[in-house]
């Protein structure tokens, strides 16, 4: 009999402790829980921001850039409008500042025309590639116009080199010309397995 008795103790405390840990705290436990101290929070503060730029270290390809005129790029940040596009690589890509992103179209040839918003003595352009693509070859042309409806050729069709060496850069220089709209008609591109025109930034200065 005493170890029946014993045995129906043990198994209560058994069947006891298994309903503790399902039903959850009990309620001196709970007590504790609502009378814990608060979590001890430290706040810290983010050093101020800096502009981005390139790991110390590591070759920046971009210093392999061409020279480029001192003046602002008119080109940034303006409206632009192409023919086609490829996915998400649309022509607003060419006028934010980043060789990251870029505007592919889905055929060739065809246009990119930039809205400069405004009458510009307009003299050089650039345009750019990722910095470290593969060498490729791009045949346009350069037009500008001052109403965006009767356009004139600046620079004739031509074909131009895009190399890692100039960090993908391509400078064209002619003759002073007023122009709100500078208008680029691309031909060819000889990169592998692409069928159309491809521009990272345009840059366009007086």
């Amino acid at each position: 009999m005493k170890y029946v008795f014993c045995a129906i103790i043990a198994l209560s405390l058994m069947v006891g402790g298994a309903l503790y840990f399902v039903e959850g705290r009990g309620a001196g436990d709970e007590m504790l829980w609502q009378h814990a101290p608060p979590a001890k929070v430290t706040v810290v503060e983010t050093p101020p921001q800096t502009s981005p730029g390139w790991p110390p270290g590591i070759p920046n390809p971009l210093e392999n850039r061409p020279p480029l005129p001192t003046t602002p790029n008119l080109a940034l940040g303006k409206p632009t409008e192409a023919g086609t596009q490829v996915r998400d690589h649309i022509s607003a890509n060419t006028v934010d500042g980043s060789p990251n992103t870029f505007w592919e179209s889905a055929r060739l040839p065809v246009m990119l025309t930039i809205d400069l918003e405004d009458i510009y003595t307009v003299q050089s352009v650039a345009l750019a590639l990722n910095p470290q693509w593969d060498m490729r070859s791009q045949v346009f042309e350069i037009l500008t116009s001052v109403n965006g409806e009767d356009f004139e050729v600046a620079l004739e069709s031509d074909v131009h080199l895009f190399t890692p060496r100039t960090a993908n850069t391509v400078r064209m220089d002619f003759a002073p010309v007023n122009a709100q709209y500078v208008r680029f008609i691309f031909t060819a591109n000889t990169a592998l397995g692409v069928n159309g025109a491809q521009v990272a930034e345009v840059m366009v200065f007086e």
